[in-house]
């Protein structure tokens, strides 16, 4: 697993690479804003995207959650989730 860090959101923006997973860190209010500008950029509309400390209600509604203790649980919920977007984008159901 490769880990990139990054000191607010617009430099991950900025990356003409998409990362897999994103986990935002910050204050409630802070990362419910993040999160929301972050699902509003289409390339991270339907990725993985953790907090790292309970949020606000907009990061319940637009993250995945906590961040799973340990990162075989996060490379798993990785493969479910890219082996059910191979298949919807093949056009067929999981």
């Amino acid at each position: 697993m490769e880990l990139s860090s990054f000191r607010g959101l617009q430099p991950l923006l900025d990356q003409p690479q998409l990362f897999d997973v994103v986990v935002l860190d910050g204050p409630a209010e802070a990362m419910g804003e993040a999160a929301l500008h972050l699902r509003s950029d289409r390339r991270y509309h339907l990725e993985i995207v953790y907090i790292a400390r309970p949020g606000d209600t907009w990061c319940a509604a637009l993250t995945d959650g906590e961040i799973p203790g340990d990162g075989t649980a996060i490379e798993s919920a990785w493969q479910q989730w890219h082996e059910r977007k191979l298949l919807f984008n093949r056009g067929q159901a999981p």
